[in-house]
C-alpha cells in the first residue's frame, strides 16, 4: 500500500479514505486508515533498524493533537539516546506496582531507620526538608530535576535562618549558609532511594550525580589556652547552673555535647575507676567505652547526684546528670549558648561547643600527652591510617593513662587561670593596663621586683590551685541568675 504525504488536520483524519498517510508537519507520524478503525503510529530508526511505535486509535480518544504530542516525546527520547520501546516496557512494568513517596517513606522509617542510633533525628531531616515537596508523588515520577529543586529550596530556607541568627548576634552573614543542611538532606534522601532500589521499588536513584557541590569545609577552630581561660572566667556569670556544669564538663573531658554529655546518667558514674561508663547506645561508633573524669568533674557529678537525691528522685541511677526539670535531658537551648557569647568580648572569635573537644585534644598535645592516649583514650577515636593489625590486636582502652592526662589538663588550665589573675593584680598595683605582664616585667625589671617584694602575698598565689567552686554548678533552675544585657 502506497504512502501519501498529507498536512493532517482534525477534519482530514476523520474523512480520509483507507490508506497510509504521513503527516507533513510531524516527522515520523503516520495515520493508518482501515475499513473499521483509524490509528496513529510513529515510525523511526534506532540502531540501524526501522521500528514502529503505536500511538493509539482514534476511537479510543487519541486525536491529532495527542498523537503529535506523543510523537514529539518519542523524538526527544531518540535524540537523547534512549530507546522508546525499552522506556515503555519499564513504565508498563512499574505501572502495576506504583508506590507513593509517602508510603515508601513510612515503611523505610518503621523498618530500616528503627534500627539506627537516632531514627527520629534522621527522619526529621527529611520530614522537615522534603516531605511536603514529594507529598502524593509516585517514586517513579521523581526525577533529578525534582531532587535539585528540593535541595535548592532547602539551601535557601536554611541559609536565611542561619544568616538571620548571625545578624542578630552581630556577626557577618556567610556565603555558604544553608549548604550543610542541604548536603545533610541529600545524604538522607540518597540513602532512602538506595533502600527503594534494594526493595525493587525503583531502578535509579534521583539523588545521585546531581552535579551540585556544597561548600562545607571541616571545622578547624581550636580555642587557645587563654581563650579557654577567658570563657571559664566569665562562666560563673552565666545565668544557668546546668549550662555552667555542662560547659565545664566539656572543657575538661572532651565529650561530645549532645550524644554523650547530655545523655549521661548517674548510673554511668564509676567512682572506683574515675570514669563515666557509656553504653553503646550513647556512643557514636556504637561501642561501649569509658570517659576519664578528672577529680574536679567527678566531684561535680557526685555533687549533682546529691542534689537529685535531695529532690526526691525515685530511681537515681536512671536519672540524667544534666536536667532542668528532673525528668528530661538538658538539650542546651539556644538562649543558654547566646548568654555565654554575650558575656565574652565582641572580638572573641565564634566557637561551638563541639570545638571544645578539638581544643582539649590540641591542649593535651601541647603539654606532651602522646597522641595515642589522646585519640584512643580521651577522644575514643581511631584516626584514619590506623593499621588493620592495630585495630584488631590493640585492645587496651588507655583508661588509666587518660585519667592522668585529663587531671594534668585541669591543672594546666587552673595554673593559667591563676597566672591571669596575678597579671590582673599586678596591673591594678601599677595602676594601668598592661597587655603582656611578662614582657612588661622584662622591660622594667627593677620596678617589677619592687612590686613582687612589696606584695609577696599576692604573687605567692601563682601556681596550680583549685579555682572552681561546686556551688556554681546545679541542676534544674536552682541558682539560675537573671540574665542581664551585655554592657558596652
Amino acid at each position: 500500500m502506497s504512502v501519501r504525504s498529507v498536512a493532517l488536520t482534525e477534519k482530514a483524519t476523520r474523512e480520509l479514505s483507507p490508506g497510509i498517510y504521513r503527516d507533513k508537519r510531524t516527522p515520523g507520524l503516520y495515520l493508518y486508515v482501515g475499513k473499521r478503525s483509524r490509528s496513529f503510529r510513529m515510525i523511526y530508526k534506532m540502531k540501524g533498524k526501522t521500528r514502529t511505535h503505536p500511538v493509539g486509535r482514534m476511537d479510543s480518544g487519541v486525536d491529532l493533537e495527542i498523537a503529535r504530542a506523543e510523537a514529539k516525546r518519542v523524538t526527544n527520547l531518540i535524540d537523547a539516546g534512549y530507546d522508546p520501546e525499552q522506556r515503555d516496557r519499564e513504565a508498563a512494568r512499574f505501572s502495576s506496582k506504583s508506590i507513593l513517596f509517602k508510603d515508601a517513606w513510612e515503611s523505610y522509617v518503621t523498618g530500616h531507620l528503627s534500627f539506627r542510633k537516632n531514627p527520629k533525628k534522621e527522619a526529621d531531616v527529611v520530614k522537615l526538608g522534603a516531605a511536603a515537596f514529594f507529598e502524593g508523588r509516585a517514586l517513579q515520577s521523581i526525577t533529578r530535576d525534582d531532587a535539585r529543586e528540593v535541595l535548592r529550596l532547602k539551601k535557601q530556607s536554611a541559609g536565611k535562618i542561619q544568616n538571620d541568627r548571625l545578624s542578630q548576634s552581630g556577626r557577618q552573614p556567610k556565603d555558604n549558609a544553608g549548604h550543610f543542611a542541604a548536603r545533610n538532606l541529600q545524604t538522607r534522601l540518597k540513602a532512602f532511594f538506595n533502600w527503594c532500589i534494594e526493595n525493587d521499588h525503583i531502578e535509579r536513584n534521583p539523588f545521585e550525580k546531581l552535579g551540585m557541590s556544597w561548600d562545607t569545609p571541616a571545622r578547624t577552630r581550636a580555642l587557645s589556652l587563654d581563650e579557654l581561660c577567658l570563657t571559664m572566667e566569665v562562666l560563673p556569670d552565666h545565668p544557668s547552673p546546668t549550662f555552667r556544669a555542662l560547659f565545664t564538663t566539656l572543657v575538661f573531658t572532651g565529650m561530645r555535647d549532645q550524644s554523650e554529655a547530655c545523655a549521661a546518667k548517674f548510673g554511668w558514674i564509676n567512682e572506683r575507676d574515675q570514669c563515666l561508663d557509656l553504653p553503646k547506645e550513647a556512643t557514636k561508633n556504637s561501642q561501649p567505652y569509658s570517659v576519664a573524669l578528672p577529680p574536679l568533674i567527678l566531684s561535680m557529678f557526685l555533687h549533682l547526684r546529691q542534689i537529685a537525691v535531695e529532690d526526691g528522685t525515685p530511681d537515681i541511677d536512671r536519672e540524667f546528670i544534666f536536667s532542668t526539670d528532673g525528668e528530661r535531658r538538658y538539650t542546651i537551648p539556644p538562649g543558654d549558648r547566646e548568654a555565654l557569647l554575650d558575656l565574652l568580648p565582641e572580638e572573641f572569635e565564634h566557637f561551638t561547643l563541639h570545638d571544645l573537644r578539638r581544643s582539649m585534644a590540641t591542649g593535651l598535645a601541647r603539654i606532651g600527652v602522646i597522641s595515642k592516649i589522646v585519640e584512643r583514650g580521651v577522644l575514643h577515636h581511631l584516626p584514619a591510617g590506623t593499621s588493620e593489625l592495630e585495630r584488631v590486636y590493640d585492645r587496651h582502652e588507655y583508661l588509666p593513662e587518660s585519667v592522668v592526662a585529663v587531671a594534668r589538663w585541669v591543672e594546666t588550665v587552673e595554673a593559667r587561670l591563676a597566672y591571669r589573675e596575678n597579671d590582673r593584680r599586678i596591673c591594678s598595683i601599677i595602676d594601668k593596663e598592661v597587655a603582656d605582664v611578662e614582657n612588661w616585667a622584662k622591660n622594667h625589671p627593677e620596678e617589677y621586683d619592687d612590686i613582687v617584694m612589696r606584695n609577696r602575698p599576692l604573687t605567692d598565689s601563682i601556681g596550680p590551685k583549685r579555682t572552681f567552686s561546686l556551688a556554681q554548678f546545679g541542676r534544674g533552675h536552682r541558682g539560675r541568675k537573671t540574665r542581664g544585657k551585655k554592657t558596652e
